[in-house]
């Protein structure tokens, strides 16, 4: 994770009843409404969509929005919890994953964490977790033969 003594630009969000955050650089925009293509953060991540939010963030009242993120350089649109935030992370509040929680991590591109006075915020690679995605359903998907 690149981070300046100053720390680190991220667009923060939910998932799974979880916080996360993804390096800024890798966000080119925000949709209201998810297309066709969009895939969930949750299943790229391995996480169970959690449709009623109000359950794990109780201090919200109301269920979470959902809002697409225009990921990587294919700009895949990813759906994501809201509510949706840039934010710099202190370099300071910034560790990589303990050798044994990395060992036994099941969730897919996480590669950090931050500590903030909000809790624990995982630090999720959306690109990368992306095109492996991608790359393994077009594996799936035999070429149409030209007729």
């Amino acid at each position: 994770m690149p981070a300046t003594t100053d720390g680190l630009d991220v667009v923060s969000f939910f998932a799974g009843g979880f916080r996360f955050a993804v390096e800024s650089r890798h966000v080119h925009g925000m949709l209201a409404d998810r297309d066709a293509d969009t895939v969930t953060v949750e299943d790229l991540i391995g996480l169970p969509l959690e449709r009623d939010s109000t359950k794990s963030h109780p201090a919200l009242r109301h269920p979470v929005s959902r809002k697409c993120l225009l990921i990587g350089g294919a700009r895949d649109c990813v759906e994501v919890g809201g509510p949706v935030e840039l934010e710099t992370l202190p370099a300071d509040s910034l560790y990589p994953l303990p050798p044994p929680v990395k060992a036994r991590m099941s969730l897919g591109g996480i590669k950090g964490l931050a500590m903030t006075s909000a809790g624990i915020l995982l630090i999720v690679d959306l690109a990368a977790v992306s095109a492996s995605a991608r790359t393994s359903i077009d594996d799936l998907v035999p070429p149409r033969s030209s007729l």
